[in-house]
């Protein structure tokens, strides 16, 4: 398993703790690595400047711990901050330009609750997984749906999982569910490709109004709209949770923002002083 340089872990520690730095001081391979698979983004700001940040808390602890083994970032900077890992040693495991990150698969797991035509390879493919089951897309660059599918982005794995128990969300539409995890660019990459539109379903919270708008509108554009379900504000009161409002923050220019759900979202969080995850819509079902 690649070693994550201790001067890296020490900046990723500041991303990690909601702010950002200068791009030009997180010039390594691990970072473009990280940017390429979505864990981190840049931020324009200017005709120049570049900053690079934290999308997504949950998202980036899960990939140290799958990349580098580290289960608390926090608690490695202090374990291995010590005088043996400085000077040469340090600058050396920082510098060190073979580190690399390998990705074992490339691709994205696809679901749905009923037939979804698609074609794979210019095949006519039909998307239908028994249930228990997803589909993963390798070659998604030879995977085309046809029009008239609504292509619809599942934030959260439990979610994915148990699609069927969101029928009554999404039943009135001809919907091929995407999962965001394994997390990385290959699922944008795609849907740039293709002209289905695409409804992004995440956690109605600050963390998930950051990854809708950084990962998938700034990609997008107009093709990807922000799911807010009727049941939301009702959910929010009763079981929203005041820690993902307090711990959180917007990473957005409210100025940019012209997408009526998404300014709905915020209101809503900002009016109750909570976030909603996207697990107490199973719920409902």
């Amino acid at each position: 398993m690649t070693h994550l340089p201790i001067t890296l872990a020490k900046k990723l520690l500041i991303l990690q703790g909601g702010g950002s730095m200068p791009a030009s001081q997180l010039r390594h391979a691990i970072i473009d690595e990280m940017l390429d698979q979505g864990i981190l983004y840049r931020q324009v700001q200017g005709r120049s400047k570049q900053s690079i940040r934290l999308p997504d808390a949950a998202g980036f602890a899960h990939y140290l711990q799958n990349h580098y083994g580290v289960a608390d970032l926090a608690a490695y900077v202090q374990h291995y901050a010590t005088p043996s890992l400085r000077g040469a040693d340090a600058i050396a495991l920082g510098s060190d330009s073979k580190l690399r990150t390998a990705r074992t698969f490339k691709g994205f797991l696809v679901n749905a609750f009923d037939p979804i035509h698609c074609k794979l390879h210019g095949t006519q493919f039909v998307v239908q997984p028994a249930v228990g089951t997803n589909i993963f897309i390798a070659d998604y660059e030879d995977f085309i749906p046809n029009p008239d599918v609504t292509i619809i982005g599942i934030e959260n794995p439990e979610n994915f999982q148990a699609i069927r128990r969101m029928r009554h969300l999404f039943g009135h539409l001809k919907a091929l569910f995407v999962s965001r995890y394994p997390q990385g660019k290959d699922l944008v990459r795609w849907l740039s490709r293709i002209p289905n539109p695409y409804l992004h379903f995440g956690d109605i919270d600050f963390a998930g109004l950051n990854i809708y708008w950084n990962e998938y509108k700034a990609a997008l554009g107009g093709q990807a709209q922000f799911y807010l379900p009727d049941a939301t504000e009702a959910l929010m009161a009763a079981y929203g949770n005041r820690r993902l409002y307090i711990e959180q923050q917007l990473q957005i220019d409210r100025n940019q923002i012209d997408e009526s759900a998404l300014l709905e979202a915020l209101a809503l969080i900002e009016r109750y002083g909570k976030g909603l995850e996207q697990e107490v819509f199973l719920g409902e079902g």
